[in-house]
Parts: C-alpha cells; structure tokens; sequence
C-alpha cells in the first residue's frame, strides 16, 4: 500500500499544481500574453516568456491578470481590445521619440560679448593713433612717426584677435545639442 501511494502522489501533486500565466496590460495599449512573472526588483518586472526573459519599467504597468500558462505557447503581443484599440501582430512596440533641443553653452555668450567689446576698443585706438599720426605728420614732416604706425598694427592685430575669439566662441555657444526622449531612455547627440 505504501509503494501504492508513493507513485500516486507524484501524479497527484502534478496535476494539483496549476501553472498560472499572467497577461501584462501595459499603459501604451498594449498586452504581453502567456507570460510568467518572475521578480519585481528594482522597479521592473522581471517575466519569463517562450522567447526568453524580458523586464519592463513597473511605471509603464497598467495591471496584471493571471491566466493559464502552457510552456509551449508562444508570447503574444498585441494591442488591447478595451479602451477601443484593435488587435496587432506585430511583437514590438512602435514608440516615436520625443527630441529637444538645447544650447548647453549659452552661459558662455557674455565671453563673445567682451571679446567684441574689447576688439572695438583697440579698432579704435588704432584710428586714434591714425588721426593723431595724420596730424603729426603735416604738422612736423620732419619726424619719424613709425612708432605711432608700429602702435597701431600692434592695436589691429590684437583686435582682430578679438574678434576672431569672438567669433569661435560664438560657433561654440550656438552649438545644439539634441536630447532625445522616450520611456525607456534618453540619448544625447553632440557634435563636434
């Protein structure tokens, strides 16, 4: 009698043990059917599926039923019957991402703004010391004013600097940068 029961408890035990499968109904619309959870770690639901294991962001959960589940079944993706949307055959979900696009540099405009600024300052220095070499020389023709001629490509030459920096410095500030979003992550795109 005993070996009797030590063969049909087995039996018993296997057919008292229902396995369960749950349908994911996410809140995009659609539904992971004949799947079977795992684990909820670290703000995912981890799931097994016939195709392998999966996780998706616990955010994104609308609810959970349970079903029953058959190893040999396939995973089906499909969009949600309520809330009106239809059926779907396709496996994956067709998310469009949202792009921004900002000016991380911005802050550095008032650097172009000074270089600008300092550029005009030694521009016009530089016609001052024309004017004043002009004047010189038809007042005293006799004297050597190279030195206000050196001064003022000295001033030309510092302010085309400026204005050079300036100028690179802008290309830098107005540089975007493209950030783009969707619910399961972020991309930012640089150029350099």
């Amino acid at each position: 009698m005993k070996k009797f029961l030590l063969l049909w408890i087995p039996a018993f035990a296997g057919m008292t043990m229902v396995l369960h499968a749950d349908d994911l109904y996410m809140k995009s619309g659609y539904v992971y059917r004949n799947i079977a959870v795992i684990d909820t770690l670290d703000r995912y639901v981890n799931f097994k599926t016939s195709e392998g294991n999966k996780s998706v962001p616990v955010v994104a959960i609308l609810k959970l039923e349970k079903n029953n589940y058959g190893p040999e079944r396939e995973l089906i993706v499909e969009k949600s019957s309520e809330n009106g949307f239809r059926s779907m055959s396709t496996p994956t979900e067709q998310i469009t991402p949202r792009y921004e696009y900002n000016y991380p540099n911005a802050k550095l405009v008032p650097i172009s703004i000074m270089a600008f600024g300092f550029a005009y300052n030694f521009f016009s220095e530089a016609s001052a010391l024309q004017n004043l070499a002009d004047i010189e020389k038809k007042t005293t023709p006799n004297v050597d004013y190279s030195y206000l001629d050196r001064q003022k490509s000295q001033k030309q030459i510092i302010g085309g600097i400026f204005i050079a920096a300036g100028i690179v410095n802008l290309f830098f500030v107005l540089d975007r940068v493209r950030v783009e979003a969707t619910p399961t992550g972020a991309q930012v795109d640089v150029n350099f």
